[in-house]
């Protein structure tokens, strides 16, 4: 048979006809890997039975606490507990985690206990209660994942009014290709597999997955502490954010609301450090929180936390734990049932 001298080549003398069928091949298992990576994937239990809430040595706590390395450095729960005469107390605190991992502890872990907690006191700083996306990596969506609360729909709800285009956009890949997460090895998978379906170099195909998952990879990263400013008004950020759906909670299965804005590291003089506009978020959270009936502390200003407590900007140094904890009390003690003052140590 005659060589056909019209048809089209590509780069070698091939046919042209032949590099768009491998580029169909190749984008066709691109697209599939994700399908055949959720078959492979463990399957999360989506009902409420929850995990067990417990103190150190097993009873049903009282008082429960839930924050980041904010918490975890100020608080001794030990040392609370024996303040408290024995009462009993439950640290969640997780490093690094942020309000989203908050709310899904309250929902799985918190609102499932059997006694209730008397109390649920949450940690955080700045304007973190109201910021959803802030601090919401890969560590904080695997926390999520592993108690059950990827599927929750207020959980959804929440993340997708809060997210900018280009974060859903991320996020919508970050669905569809799970394997993601975990790097190159994923990428590496499916160059092979495309290798032993299309007659090409494997590194090559390699190249391509990696393209294929660029735009994937333009995470956006947090600003340093020191940059940090009030990102929008308190009354614009509250309802896309887990605070009316964590007051919700509370009321709903009867345990009580205190959440602890942490101050950041003040002046020399021990003036505070925040700017006005945050100190102004600050009181209007302050205004709708009793509104509600919530509980809230503020130990921005206060006259016992010097500069010298603190390891960095918002961290407390580890020999300080107990005194911190301490002072907590004193600023706490309304919400501790049958406390007073004058049982704290001196």
């Amino acid at each position: 048979m005659a060589e056909d001298k019209d048809r089209p080549t590509g780069q070698g003398g091939q046919p042209a006809h032949r590099g768009y069928r491998r580029l169909v091949l190749f984008l066709a298992i691109v697209f599939a890997a994700p399908a055949l990576l959720l078959l492979a994937a463990r399957t999360v239990d989506d009902s409420d039975a929850g995990h067990p809430l417990v103190t150190s040595d097993h009873r049903s706590p009282e008082y429960v606490f839930l924050g980041n390395s904010l918490l975890d450095t100020r608080l001794d729960p030990a040392h609370l507990e024996e303040l408290l005469g024995g009462a009993g107390i439950a640290s969640l605190a997780i490093d690094g985690s942020q309000s989203a991992v908050w709310y899904v502890q309250l929902k799985r872990i918190v609102a499932n206990a059997d006694p209730s907690p008397d109390t649920v006191f949450i940690f955080f700083h700045r304007d973190l209660i109201t910021r959803p996306l802030e601090g919401l990596d890969r560590p904080n969506l695997d926390i999520i994942e592993s108690l059950g609360g990827e599927s929750d729909p207020t959980l959804k709800e929440v993340l997708a009014s809060a997210r900018s285009a280009h974060q859903k956009t991320v996020h919508a890949l970050d669905t569809l290709y799970p394997g993601q997460r975990h790097g190159q090895a994923t990428r590496d998978a499916i160059a092979s597999v495309s290798a032993l379906l299309l007659p090409s170099d494997r590194n090559e195909l390699s190249q391509r997955a990696d393209t294929a998952f660029a735009l994937h990879n333009q995470r956006e990263v947090d600003e340093p502490e020191s940059a940090a400013e009030l990102k929008e008004p308190f009354a614009e950020s509250v309802d896309r954010s887990f605070l009316p759906a964590m007051i919700e909670l509370g009321e709903a299965h009867g345990f009580n609301l205190v959440f602890v804005r942490v101050q950041r590291r003040p002046a020399e003089d021990g003036s505070p450090t925040e700017s006005s506009e945050m100190l102004s978020y600050s009181a209007d959270l302050d205004r709708y929180l009793a509104d509600a009936g919530v509980g809230y502390i503020d130990l921005t200003g206060n006259p016992s936390i010097d500069a010298g407590l603190y390891y960095d900007s918002f961290h407390i140094r580890q020999r300080y734990r107990a005194d911190y904890t301490e002072l907590f009390l004193k600023e706490a003690v309304e919400y501790f049932a049958g406390y007073s003052e004058s049982g704290a140590k001196p």
